[in-house]
C-alpha cells in the first residue's frame, strides 16, 4: 500500500478517466480517495454506475479506505449532498474513515444522518420523497455493524426475508419507481412496466446469487448491490462528450431518436450494480490472474447464452438471454462493464439479433470488479409517442 497516493475523483469525471483511475489504484492502493460532494453526470449513460465499479475495485485492491471528502465543517446538512446518490451512500458507509477538507474525521454517524429519511422513505416504498430530483437508488449493502446496530444489508423492499421478493411484488417496485422519476409514467402500458421489471429483476437476482461472495465462496466483509432509476434529459452536445469519453459511439446507437439544434434526448436510465466477481470469474471459477481475455469473452457469450447457468438452483438458465429479448422489445440500449470486457447494443431501431456476439466485446486494459449493467430507454418509445 502506498499510503502517499493521492486518487483524486472529480465531479465531472467521464469513462475514460475512470478508467485512467483505476488503473491508479490497481497499482498503488492507495489508502485514501478524494471525492466530490455531487457528481456532475451522475445519469448519463451509466456514469454512476461507472464510479461505483471504480469504488468496489478499491474496496477490493487496498486494505484501508479512507474517504477524503471536499466538505469544510461539519454542520446537520453537510452531508445531504453526498447521501442523496447511491455513490455517496455507499462510499461513506463502506469507509473506514471520513475526512473532512481540512482533514478532521468524522464520526460515520454523523455523515449518515441526512441519509436517515431516506432509507426509511425506501423501506416504506415512498419513493418520490426519498432523493433529490428524478432519481431514485434502492441500495443493498454489506458493511461492518455500527455499535449497537444491524445489519441491514436486507432491509429493503427488493427483499423478503434474505431472499429478492417475487414477480409481482417486483413489478410493484418497478412501477412505483417509474412514478417517482417520470412525470407520465402513469401513461406507461402496464405490459411495458412488466418487461421491465423483468429486466430489473434478473439483473439484481444475479447479483443476490453471485456477487456476494468471492469465487472461492467466502463472502465478502464489505460488498455492496443496488439499482438507480434516474430520468435523463442531455442535449447532442452531451452524447458526444460522454461518446469521446469511451461512453461508446452513442450517435451509431441512438439513430433516429438523437435530438437536432436544443433538443433534449429524454429517457429512461436504469443501472443495476454489484462489487462482487464479476461475470467471468463466476462462470468459470477462477481468479483474475488465471484467467486470459479469451475465457472473459467466452464467458461473456456463455451467461447470455440460453439454457446454460452457473447456478443449479436455476432451472432454465435462460434468465440473462430474457433480459436480452425484452430490451429488444423495448427498443433499448445497454452497456456492461465486468471485468476487462465492455460490452454494448442498442436495439433502439429494432435491429440486431437479441443475443450478445463476439463483435459485440470490447478488452479494456484494466479488470474491474464488480458488474455494471446499464439500461436506457427512450421515454418517447415507453410512452408510445412514437
Amino acid at each position: 500500500m502506498n499510503k502517499m497516493s493521492n486518487i483524486q475523483l472529480k465531479r465531472g469525471v467521464n469513462f475514460s478517466e475512470i478508467e485512467k483511475l483505476a488503473e491508479k489504484i490497481l497499482a498503488e492502493k492507495p489508502e485514501k480517495l478524494q471525492v466530490p460532494n455531487s457528481l456532475t453526470f451522475s445519469g448519463g449513460f451509466g456514469m454512476e454506475g461507472a464510479v461505483l465499479q471504480l469504488l468496489g475495485t478499491w474496496f477490493r485492491a487496498s486494505s484501508t479506505h479512507t474517504l477524503h471528502t471536499s466538505i469544510q465543517d461539519l454542520k446537520p446538512d453537510s452531508f445531504d449532498d453526498l447521501c442523496n446518490s447511491l455513490f455517496g451512500l455507499i462510499a461513506l458507509r463502506l469507509s473506514d474513515s471520513i475526512l473532512l477538507s481540512g482533514k478532521d474525521e468524522v464520526n460515520l454517524i454523523d455523515a449518515l444522518r441526512p441519509a436517515i429519511p431516506i432509507l426509511n422513505n425506501i423501506r416504506s416504498e415512498k419513493f418520490k420523497p426519498a432523493f433529490k430530483g428524478l432519481y431514485l437508488a434502492l441500495p443493498a449493502i454489506k458493511s461492518p455493524v455500527i455499535k449497537g446496530g444491524i445489519n441491514r444489508e436486507f432491509d429493503s423492499p427488493l427483499y423478503n426475508k434474505e431472499e429478492v421478493v417475487g414477480a409481482v411484488k417486483f413489478n410493484k417496485i418497478t412501477s412505483n419507481a417509474l412514478l417517482a422519476i417520470i412525470p407520465r409514467a402513469k401513461d406507461i402500458d402496464t405490459s411495458v412496466v412488466s418487461h421491465l421489471s423483468e429486466i430489473i429483476r434478473e439483473l439484481f437476482t444475479n447479483t443476490h446469487r453471485h456477487g456476494r461472495a468471492d469465487v472461492y465462496g467466502n463472502s465478502f466483509d464489505k460488498n455492496f448491490r443496488g439499482i438507480i432509476f434516474n430520468s435523463i434529459s442531455m442535449t447532442s452536445k452531451r452524447l458526444d462528450d460522454i461518446a469521446r469519453s469511451g461512453g461508446g459511439d452513442l450517435s451509431l446507437f441512438i439513430a433516429d431518436w438523437k435530438p437536432e439544434g436544443d433538443k433534449q434526448f429524454k429517457a429512461l436510465d436504469i443501472t443495476v450494480v454489484d462489487s462482487g466477481p464479476g461475470y467471468a470469474r463466476r462462470w468459470q471459477k477462477l481468479d483474475k490472474d488465471q484467467l486470459t481475455i479469451e475465457l472473459e469473452k467466452e464467458s461473456i457469450l456463455a451467461c447470455f447464452t440460453k439454457h446454460k447457468s452457473t447456478d443449479s438452483a436455476d432451472s432454465s438458465g435462460s434468465g440473462l438471454s430474457n433480459v436480452l429479448s425484452d430490451l429488444k422489445a423495448l427498443r433499448g440500449w445497454f452497456r456492461l462493464r465486468t471485468g476487462r470486457t465492455l460490452v454494448q447494443k442498442s436495439f433502439f431501431n429494432h435491429d440486431g439479433v437479441d443475443a450478445i456476439e463476439l463483435k459485440d466485446i470490447k478488452a479494456k486494459k484494466d479488470f474491474l470488479e464488480g458488474v455494471v449493467f446499464n439500461v436506457v430507454i427512450p421515454l418517447e418509445s415507453l410512452l408510445g409517442d412514437r
